[in-house]
């Protein structure tokens, strides 16, 4: 895999009035990539005065694998990266899987934390909660009940917990 950054620049000399973006290497990593991305902060994280991350947009501006123009928004924390129980968090008061009111978090009816930052850190401590949570989360978006979704890993393969042996069953044929 191979990663390629390049920064753009407004420039300030164009006709018309509106500053235009520039590539400061050139126009070809415009050509030759695979996938472009517009990344751009939207705010930055702080507990009280100390910065420790920033909420991104990111656009997908050219894809040759799928359909390009979709976008999305995430918390980045510092030697963190991108932050998974924000992920949670924004899913689940999405898909109404957890209720916002205020800011508090509740999750069937019970209070669980005040604000994202304190409830990052609820569900970073309690790792029980959290899967509960991801198994909801990837039961209403995907179907997956979490029968399915349990699996193992034995020597880099995943095995799941209840798998079926067919070699008792009937060969079907089409």
């Amino acid at each position: 895999m191979c990663a390629l950054v390049q920064q753009t620049q407004h420039e300030l000399s164009t006709f018309g009035g509106m500053p235009s973006e520039v590539t400061a290497g050139g126009n070809a990593l415009k050509f030759y990539a695979l996938v472009c991305l517009n990344i751009k902060r939207k705010s930055q994280l702080k507990h009280f005065d100390e910065a420790y991350g920033n909420e991104v947009t990111v656009k997908v501006v050219k894809n040759k694998v799928t359909p390009a123009f979709k976008t999305t928004e995430f918390d980045i924390e510092v030697g963190r990266g991108i932050s998974c129980k924000g992920e949670i968090l924004d899913l689940g008061v999405k898909h109404h899987l957890l209720k916002l009111s205020s800011l508090w978090y509740s999750y069937e009816g019970k209070n669980f934390a005040n604000g994202k930052d304190n409830t990052k850190r609820y569900l970073r401590e309690n790792k029980e909660f959290s899967n509960t949570l991801i198994n909801v989360i990837k039961d209403k978006l995907f179907g997956m009940s979490n029968e399915v979704n349990n699996t193992r890993r034995v020597e880099g393969e995943e095995i799941a917990d209840h798998e079926v042996d067919f070699e008792d069953e009937e060969e079907i044929s089409l």
